[in-house]
């Protein structure tokens, strides 16, 4: 199967399965703002209205499930869980998320193995990530193993959980051999490269609490070695996407949909008929190219070699901002005023005329 059909044929294995329940989803969404309920604008929908229509799916299809438990009870959930039933409601959160859109943005080949090589650490702060083109984004990794199997690409979104007014980044991978595989992040006042470990934290503890077993230092790097290298490249592609240095070919740039008035029922979300693939850093990647090209030449003429060109690794600016002085003139100190910081995206460095360069689109393999 062609690597850019996988994320739609894993939609349409789940259509299969759960039949209707994207109509439900909507119906979820829009009772929830008729209620007055609130969510941050980088969310399509909370993860307790994936849940609810969940719930809302098997009581319409298979109200058997239930054994005459009220649905709309806080335990209904528990029910379902118990009996194997709520396994799929992050897949549903974010194919039915993705779904809407069906962005899947294809990297350069040379800015991909840049990027995926520039390490996630410092202090890039969660708030980045509220950059994110679309409300879930899908990303084809190729080059991506983990426990001898293929990565054939990764989905991201912001999701809410609004009981705990908490969000989470949600990475989803599609597996060669496990399926789809689920990571949350914890976001927070706090940097990305933190919330990479705090995952790693929660996963032990939730693995003490099954196995009973500790995790020391020795089996904490072993996890951090299987997971970690996946992970860090997926979120430097996903950075990049949220930075300033993101361009697309063409004219138009990703953006997320709005509703349409049915005729007869609730505004809803139609989703296009196909993805859209987003070919990401073209003129970047034209520009590392000759600058590669050039590089070599001077090398072969025996001139001193400048330093290779490369995307330099993001990082964060901090500024002072602020009146200097007060109304009477007196000098306000600089740590009284607002600290602000800015994250600076990956730098282009020894690349000459970038904006003028022609695109050249590869293909990744």
């Amino acid at each position: 199967m062609d690597d850019l059909l996988r994320p739609r044929e894993r939609l349409n294995e789940l259509s299969r399965k759960y039949p209707g329940i994207w109509k439900i989803a909507d119906l979820a969404r829009w009772s929830a703002l008729q209620a007055n309920k609130k969510w941050p604008s980088y969310c399509f929908m909370p993860a307790s209205g994936w849940i609810e229509a969940l719930r809302k799916f098997y009581w319409d299809v298979s109200p058997e499930v239930y054994g005459g438990t009220d649905p709309r009870a806080s335990d209904s959930f528990s029910l379902l869980a118990k009996k194997g039933l709520t396994n799929d409601w992050t897949a549903l959160s974010m194919l039915g998320t993705w779904r809407l859109t069906q962005g899947i943005y294809r990297f350069d080949q040379d800015v991909y193995r840049e990027v995926i090589n520039t390490p996630v650490s410092g202090d890039i702060p969660c708030e980045v990530l509220e950059k994110m083109p679309e409300w879930c984004i899908y990303i084809p990794t190729p080059s991506f193993t983990t426990r001898a199997q293929r990565v054939y690409g990764v989905w991201s979104a912001l999701e809410w959980f609004a009981g705990q007014q908490r969000r989470m980044l949600c990475l989803m991978f599609d597996m060669e051999i496990s399926g789809l595989i689920t990571l949350q992040l914890p976001i927070g006042d706090f940097s990305i490269a933190d919330a990479l470990e705090r995952n790693l934290e929660e996963r032990a503890k939730a693995n003490r609490e099954i196995h009973g077993e500790t995790m020391d230092e020795v089996s904490k790097a072993a996890s951090f070695e299987v997971m970690y290298p996946v992970v860090n490249s997926a979120m430097s592609l996903i950075l990049y996407l949220c930075s300033q240095a993101t361009e697309y070919s063409g004219n138009r740039k990703p953006s997320n949909p709005h509703p349409k008035q049915g005729k007869k029922d609730f505004p809803r979300y139609f989703p296009p008929d196909k993805p859209t693939t987003w070919e990401v850093g073209v003129r970047m990647g034209a520009a590392l190219r000759r600058a590669y090209a050039e590089q070599e030449m001077k090398g072969v003429a025996g001139t001193h070699a400048s330093p290779r060109a490369h995307v330099r690794c993001a990082h964060w600016h901090g500024f002072r901002s602020g009146p200097m002085k007060t109304s009477t003139g007196a000098v306000i100190p600089a740590e009284q005023r607002e600290f602000e910081l800015r994250w600076l995206p990956p730098i282009p460095v020894n690349i000459s005329d970038v904006d003028n360069l022609s695109a050249t689109i590869r293909r990744v393999d």
